[in-house]
């Protein structure tokens, strides 16, 4: 029987717990991140993070000022199985004086605190428009050697903090989180919180010193900052915090690596988080950066749907961050500058890259699209989109016993790997029901369960 202690705590005054129900339709921007830190040698600590941001919400006059309401669900899912294994409804009511016609709403924060024992997990949080899933594995932190929690990238951290209360109170700190990873002109100081664990040795090595090494990278794996330090084995466990300026960065995604080397149990350990730049007014031009103008003048006259939807094509081939980076951007100029960086990166990797994906894209909307769903966005062209043309085709029409079918078999990856669609409704929507390639869906039955079913 799994064993977990499920409190919702929710910050900031501004929001109330429960909204009208006819305001429940709007659907926020949002993100969320989470911490795992020790709890005791068989469950471990989970923060969740999430930060609403109701810019796009729609605000009606009320006799308490103009009021917005919207929800998110938080599910925590078992991963072997799919299995439900805690939920809440988060609904928030967001008010701003009658006279308010600012459109820059600062986004509201909110924490959920879990304990869960040894296990792999889905976070999932979604509104009705939109999700947010993270996949993770969590070990409870053992004795005998050292060890760290999760790197947290925060907002502010506060020390000296009293109210043991508040939901960000945290060691003797108020520890902000920050869970958009977003930062710039408005937020230009990266905190960080960390603790690290099992630090005690033998006294005849005690005076041997850990060293902690913080950096942070660029895309391309440059070190842009860096600091070294020094920590005893004083104390069984310590909490490592600071603040570093990110203000001379320009706009970009990079990474934050939090490393210690203790030479007394000759063991490195690190954590990294990966955070965006928005710095809009500094422009860094190199000689080799032809590319980056180039496309620069390509994104220049879209509109922001033209770059949402482009941006939701791409998708397959972005990072979490950078999924959940570009889900809060909010002006039309930040989604551009994230465009160019975007794809800058991987043009410079693999030259054409950028062309060859857009002509899968349209060879998908053109062959694939099934009912009102663009092809590109469909199970078959996500395949496509991805992996290219597949080395053979087996298409199985319909029939009385069976559902039609298609096999898909790409000779080249991983030694030969197949992708199996089924128009499992009879509708012509083929649905992905397995496949053998790494980190794809796998399900062997599939036969029995999708196709021989009449």
């Amino acid at each position: 029987m799994m064993k977990y202690v499920f409190i919702f705590l929710l910050c900031f005054s501004t929001i109330s717990l429960y909204g009208k129900d006819n305001l429940a339709a709007n659907s926020p921007k949002f993100s969320m991140d989470f911490g795992r830190f020790r709890y005791d040698s068989t469950s471990v600590y989970l923060e969740i993070y999430y930060e609403i941001f109701p810019g796009n919400l729609e605000f009606k006059s009320t006799p308490l000022g103009q009021q917005a309401t919207c929800q998110l669900n938080f599910q925590l899912l078992n991963s072997a199985n799919d299995s439900l294994l805690a939920q809440d409804v988060i609904k928030v009511d967001i008010t701003k004086a009658v006279d308010d016609t600012s459109s820059d709403i600062p986004g509201k924060l909110g924490l959920l605190k879990l304990i869960v024992p040894e296990g792999k997990y889905q976070l999932r949080m979604f509104s009705k428009d939109d999700t947010i899933s993270h996949e993770i594995s969590v070990s409870p932190f053992k004795a005998g050697r050292i060890a760290m929690s999760d790197l947290q990238i925060c907002s502010n951290i506060i020390t000296g903090f009293k109210d043991q209360s508040h939901p960000f109170y945290k060691n003797t700190m108020q520890v902000v989180p920050h869970p958009s990873a977003i930062f710039g002109q408005n937020q230009p100081l990266l905190y960080y919180y960390l603790e690290l664990y099992n630090l005690k040795v033998p006294e005849e090595s005690s005076s041997k010193k850990i060293l902690v090494q913080l950096v942070i990278a660029d895309s391309e794996g440059k070190v842009r900052q860096k600091k070294e330090y020094v920590r005893s084995h004083q104390n069984e466990s310590t909490v490592e915090r600071g603040m570093l300026n990110i203000q001379k960065l320009e706009s970009g995604l990079y990474t934050l690596i939090f490393a210690a080397t203790d030479s007394a149990q000759d063991v490195s350990v690190y954590r990294r988080r990966n955070f965006y730049v928005h710095h809009p007014n500094i422009i860094v031009v190199k000689p080799e950066d032809e590319l980056d103008r180039s496309l620069a003048d390509e994104f220049s006259f879209m509109t922001e749907s033209q770059l949402d939807k482009i941006f939701n094509q791409s998708r397959y081939i972005a990072t979490s961050s950078e999924v959940n980076v570009y889900k809060v951007l909010n002006t039309l100029e930040s989604k551009k500058t994230f465009m160019v960086k975007f794809w800058s990166g991987r043009e410079k990797e693999n030259p054409g890259f950028k062309e060859e994906y857009f002509k899968r894209v349209e060879y998908a909307n053109v062959h694939f699209s099934q009912a009102s769903v663009e092809g590109w966005s469909t199970d078959m062209g996500r395949v496509y989109i991805l992996y290219g043309p597949p080395s053979e085709y087996q298409r199985f029409p319909v029939n009385p016993d069976q559902n039609p079918y298609e096999i898909w078999t790409y000779l080249e990856l991983e030694g030969g790997v197949e992708f199996d669609f089924v128009d499992i409704n009879g509708f012509g929507i083929y649905q992905l029901v397995n496949s053998t390639k790494r980190g794809e869906v796998r399900y062997e039955n599939w036969m029995q369960q999708y196709v021989n079913t009449r």
